[in-house]
C-alpha cells in the first residue's frame, strides 16, 4: 500500500505520506487502520504529504466514505500538501463532504509541504482553525 502514517503522540501529530499510484480503497484502509491504532486520538493534528503521488483512482462515493469514516475530531487541525490540480480539487471535494458531516476538523489544502507544515504549526491547538 503506497500510504503510511506516523503518530508522534508527544506533539499530538499524525503525518500521513503517500506515493506512486494511489486508490480510494487504500485511503479508506489508511483511515480505518489509523482509527484502530492505540496511539491515535481524535484530537490529533495531521500533516498529509501527497507530494509524491503520481496518480489517483478514486470515486465520489469513496471520497464521501472517507469523510464519513474519518476519525478526526473537531479540535484537530489538518494540513494537506497536494501539488497537482487533480489532487487539490479532489481534496477540496473531500472538504465539502467533511463539512456536511457537521463534525469535521479544520482542513486546509496547500500546494507545498512547507506551506502545509507552516499553517499547521501556526494553527494547531487553536479552537477556530
Amino acid at each position: 500500500m503506497p500510504i503510511e502514517y506516523k503518530i508522534e503522540a508527544k506533539i499530538n501529530l499524525v503525518t500521513s505520506r503517500a506515493w506512486g499510484q494511489l486508490t480510494g480503497e487504500e485511503i479508506i484502509a489508511h483511515e480505518l487502520s489509523l482509527s484502530k491504532d492505540s496511539k491515535f486520538n481524535s484530537s490529533c493534528n495531521q500533516l498529509v504529504d501527497f507530494i509524491q503521488v503520481t496518480d489517483i483512482k478514486i470515486t465520489a462515493e469513496e471520497i464521501q466514505k472517507i469523510a464519513t469514516i474519518g476519525p478526526w475530531g473537531r479540535k484537530s487541525h489538518r494540513a494537506a500538501a497536494m501539488p497537482s490540480d487533480l489532487l487539490f480539487g479532489l481534496t477540496r471535494t473531500y472538504e465539502v463532504y467533511n463539512e456536511m458531516q457537521g463534525e469535521g476538523s479544520a482542513l486546509m489544502v496547500f500546494r507545498t509541504i512547507h506551506e502545509a507544515r507552516e499553517w499547521l504549526e501556526e494553527n494547531a491547538g487553536r479552537e477556530d482553525g
